[in-house]
């Protein structure tokens, strides 16, 4: 990180595995990636613990932020009564799909009647991990608007948020984010293989 003003490193990071920091496109012009794609993958130590849940499922059991230990979760607050809510689902079940079982999804719906959510979901089909919670997530997440995803790595800790939809640029944020966070759990830890000399 760099203070523009006095040219002075003011921070520095050390990512644990290969990020693109600048790439060229196909018409030669250089282009830098926003630094909020990078940073949240640059000291996972930094990450604020996600507030957890254990919600009645749609369907039958539980839905809980503990369920999805051990891989990256992406939670999306929604309502069946939310326009953004309704565009955005099927492109982050979509996206959610194309990492067959490595990124796990809770939707947690802030219908005040469960029928409702009920009835959006079987209408289009989707069998994601539905939890209902009637109108009192706010208070619990303290988001400002719906939808609002997090994306957690895999000790349930936020890597980050987003308030409203994005559409395209957001969802490669999130695969970015998420492809980052897969090549690091995959990637040995810092203390592997590093023995004392004497």
């Amino acid at each position: 990180a760099v203070d523009m003003a006095r040219g002075a490193v003011t921070e520095t990071w050390h990512f644990p595995t290969a990020l693109p920091t600048i790439a060229v496109d196909s018409r030669g012009r250089l282009t830098t990636p926003d630094p909020l794609r990078l940073l949240p993958a640059a000291d996972p130590g930094r990450r604020e613990a996600m507030t957890s849940f254990d919600l009645e499922a749609v369907g039958a059991g539980r839905v809980r932020l503990a369920d999805f230990a051990g891989r990256p979760v992406l939670v999306n607050f929604w309502a069946s009564w939310c326009g953004p809510c309704r565009e955005e689902m099927p492109a982050l079940d979509s996206l959610v799909r194309s990492y067959g079982g490595r990124l796990g999804f809770a939707a947690l719906s802030d219908d005040i009647k469960t029928d409702d959510a009920r009835a959006f979901l079987r209408a289009r089909g989707f069998s994601f991990a539905t939890g209902l919670e009637r109108g009192k997530l706010k208070p619990q997440y303290h988001f400002v608007g719906l939808p609002h995803t997090i994306l957690a790595d895999a000790e349930g800790r936020i890597i980050r948020q987003w308030t409203g939809y994005g559409g395209a640029p957001q969802l490669r944020t999130i695969a970015a984010l998420v492809d980052a966070e897969l090549a690091r759990g995959a990637a040995p830890s810092p203390t592997a293989g590093i023995h004392a000399h004497h």
